[in-house]
C-alpha cells in the first residue's frame, strides 16, 4: 500500500448516528447525507455504517451516487438532493430514487417520465425560503406545491428547505427561514398536501436549533464526528492562528448550557472517524543557513533535520498549508516547512529525537494525546472542515477499520 493514505473507523460513523438518533428523538428519523464519497470517507463503506446507525434515508447529490449504492448491492430509500435537468427524469425514476424538484418544469418532466414508465416518483419539493441558491422561491412555494400536486405520477413524499446560517450567532436569518417554511407547511395542508417527510435541518440545525427536526433531520458533518461548527481546541496555541479565527458562541440553545467554553456546546457524544496518515520516507540533515522546498521559502537558522512524507497538494493536502501546516510525530507537532508540492511534503523534526524513515505522521487525526482536527486544516487552508475532508484525493487508498 502507499505510504500515504486515509483511514476511517466506521464503527465511529455508526456510533455518531446512533447518537444523533437518540438526541432528536424516536418522531424524527435520519436523512444520512453521503454525498462527496461520504465527505471524502467512502460513499459505500459510510453509506453502510449510516445504515447500521439507523438512518432512515441516504441524500446524494446527483445520480450517479445512487447507481454507485446500487453497484455495491445497497439498495435503500434514497434522496437525490442536486438540482437536475429535465433530461435526466427518465434516468431517475428508473432509478427508484426520490429526488428534488424545484420548480413546475422540473415537476412536468418527472410527471411525463413517471407516467411513461409506469413508476411513481417520489418528489421532495425544495423551497427557497431566503438562502437564494436551490428551490421555488417562498413567496411562490405554497401554489407551485399544488401545481405539481395534481400533476399524474408524482408522489410528493417530502417538502424541503435549507438553512443558510444556522451556525452563527445572529439567529435572524435562521428564525426567518424557519418561519417562512412552517407558513408554506400550514398553507398546503389547508389543501390537503401533507407530505410524509417535512426536512430542513443540516448539522448546524440538528445540533443548535431543536425546533427544525421535524419528521427528518438531514445531518452531514456531524455524522463523521465533526462538530458543525470549530471549537475552542481546534485552534491550539502553536498553530499561530490569529485572533479573528478563534469561534465565537453561537446560538442561545447552547449557551444554556454553558457560557465559558464551546466544547460543551454539542449535546450529544461525537468521534471523529477519519484520520489521514504518511510513512516517512527519506530523513535529512542540514546545516545552519540552508532552505527546503520550491521557492526555498522555509530557511534553517541552526542544524536541523526534517522529515519527507509522500504527499502533497495532489492528494489534497492544500499548498496554503506550507510554512504554516502541522503533522504529528512521536506524539509531537512538527511544523510543515517549506511550500507544499505536488507529491511531497517537508516537515521540521529538528526538535523531535530519533525520528525515522518509515515513522507514521498524521496530518488529521490524533497521536498520543495530541489532535490536529479537520477544522484546524481546513481554517489553516482558509476554508472550512468540509473542504478539508472532501478534498483528500482518489490517489490515497482508504483503509477502513
Amino acid at each position: 500500500m502507499r505510504p500515504a493514505w486515509v483511514e476511517v473507523e466506521t464503527k465511529a460513523i455508526t456510533e455518531n448516528v446512533q447518537s444523533i438518533r437518540k438526541f432528536v428523538g424516536e418522531k424524527t428519523g435520519v436523512i444520512a447525507v453521503v454525498k462527496a464519497d461520504g465527505y471524502g470517507h467512502g460513499l459505500i463503506p459510510s453509506a453502510k455504517a449510516v445504515l447500521e446507525g439507523g438512518a432512515t434515508m441516504l441524500a446524494v447529490a446527483i445520480p450517479e451516487e445512487v447507481k454507485a449504492l446500487h453497484n455495491a448491492d445497497v439498495y435503500c430509500p434514497t434522496l437525490i438532493m442536486g438540482c437536475s435537468l429535465p433530461c435526466q427524469a427518465e434516468e431517475i425514476v428508473h432509478l427508484d430514487s426520490a429526488a428534488v424538484i424545484n420548480c413546475l418544469k422540473s415537476g412536468q418532466a418527472f410527471s411525463d417520465a413517471a407516467v411513461k414508465i409506469g413508476k411513481p416518483f417520489r418528489a421532495h419539493i425544495k423551497v427557497n425560503t431566503g438562502m437564494g441558491r436551490v428551490g421555488v422561491r417562498w413567496s411562490e412555494a405554497a401554489e407551485m406545491i399544488r401545481k405539481v400536486a395534481a400533476m399524474p405520477g408524482i408522489e410528493i413524499e417530502g417538502i424541503m428547505t435549507h438553512f443558510a446560517t444556522a451556525d452563527y450567532d445572529d439567529q435572524t436569518s435562521l428564525h426567518t427561514q424557519f418561519d417562512r417554511f412552517c407558513t408554506i407547511l400550514d398553507n398546503v395542508a389547508k389543501h390537503g398536501i401533507t407530505p410524509r417527510y417535512r426536512h430542513c435541518a443540516n448539522s448546524a440545525a440538528v445540533t443548535f436549533f431543536p425546533p427544525s427536526h421535524l419528521d427528518m433531520v438531514r445531518p452531514g458533518l456531524i455524522m463523521y464526528g465533526i462538530t458543525p461548527v470549530p471549537m475552542a481546541s481546534d485552534i491550539p496555541p502553536e498553530t499561530g492562528m490569529p485572533a479573528l479565527y478563534t469561534p465565537t458562541k453561537r446560538v442561545n440553545y447552547a449557551r444554556e448550557r454553558t457560557e465559558d467554553t464551546r466544547d460543551r456546546f454539542i449535546p450529544f457524544p461525537l468521534r471523529p472517524a477519519l484520520s489521514l496518515k504518511s510513512q516517512v520516507v527519506q530523513v535529512n540533515n542540514l546545516p545552519a543557513g540552508d532552505a527546503v522546498g520550491y521557492g526555498l521559502t522555509y530557511r534553517t537558522h541552526r542544524d536541523s533535520k526534517f522529515a519527507l512524507l509522500p504527499l502533497g497538494y495532489a492528494d489534497g493536502l492544500a499548498r496554503m498549508h506550507s510554512n504554516t501546516g502541522w503533522a504529528l510525530i512521536h506524539n509531537e507537532r512538527a511544523l510543515i516547512a517549506g511550500r507544499v508540492s505536488m507529491d511531497q511534503t517537508i516537515i521540521d523534526v529538528t526538535d523531535i529525537p530519533d525520528v525515522m524513515v518509515g515513522d507514521t505522521a498524521v496530518l488529521i487525526g490524533s497521536q498520543g494525546d495530541k489532535t490536529i482536527t479537520a477544522w484546524e486544516v481546513g481554517m489553516a487552508m482558509g476554508s472550512i472542515a468540509y473542504e478539508a475532508l472532501v478534498s483528500l484525493g482518489v490517489r490515497l487508498p482508504r483503509l477502513y477499520i
